[in-house]
């Protein structure tokens, strides 16, 4: 649930947004490995990227990874779940006016969606 929250809030961020069609990655031998959507906003500027890696055997998700974008085209917030929808990995990136990387905070869940590893990262 907590991830339609996040998409929302970027949605309403860029009330008026567009996808393209997806793009496809497939093994050799045909099978879909990934699917990558991308959301633009109405100024054409890539708001959400929301990317399927499949299994090889079943073809079913393994993992789905929502990225966010700013209106300057960097990362704000990446999260990863698994495919039974659970939050696995977070990552949220702070920028100085400038637009240098201030900070980067990484977050392993566990199982259960509880905290496990907080990291933080300043350049």
């Amino acid at each position: 649930m907590r991830h339609l929250l996040i998409l929302g809030f970027y949605i309403s961020a860029c009330i008026f947004l567009r996808a393209q069609e997806p793009q496809l990655t497939h093994s050799a031998d045909g099978k879909l490995q990934q699917s990558r959507h991308d959301i633009y906003d109405s100024r054409n500027r890539l708001a959400v990227r929301i990317v399927y890696t499949y299994d090889d055997s079943t073809g079913a998700v393994e993992t789905r990874t929502l990225t966010g974008y700013d209106r300057h085209g960097r990362v704000q917030r990446m999260e990863i779940y698994s495919a039974d929808e659970r939050l696995l990995f977070s990552d949220t990136y702070r920028y100085r006016r400038n637009g240098q990387l201030r900070r980067r905070i990484q977050r392993s869940y566990d199982d259960n969606g509880r905290l496990i590893d907080r990291t933080t990262i300043r350049p």
